[in-house]
């Protein structure tokens, strides 16, 4: 599960795995092959990715280069 807010990013995942990634933090953020949302930042690359595609990780990936232009 992510969740998208106007300064951070929070990530859940399996085996209680949690992540916070802020906006600021991000150098890229782009769409990988087959709908993975990839986000980079100066000393980590995170992909995100579902076996049902359940999002759209062009629409991640747009909203997360608007945010951090405002």
């Amino acid at each position: 599960t992510a969740r998208l807010y106007k300064n951070r990013i929070e990530i859940e995942g399996i085996d209680d795995f949690k992540m916070m990634i802020n906006i600021a933090d991000i150098v890229e953020s782009q769409v990988q092959y087959k709908d993975v949302f990839e986000i980079i930042t100066k000393d980590k690359r995170i992909r995100l990715w579902r076996k049902i595609p359940k999002w759209s990780a062009y629409l991640w990936a747009n909203c997360v280069k608007i945010i951090k232009k405002i």
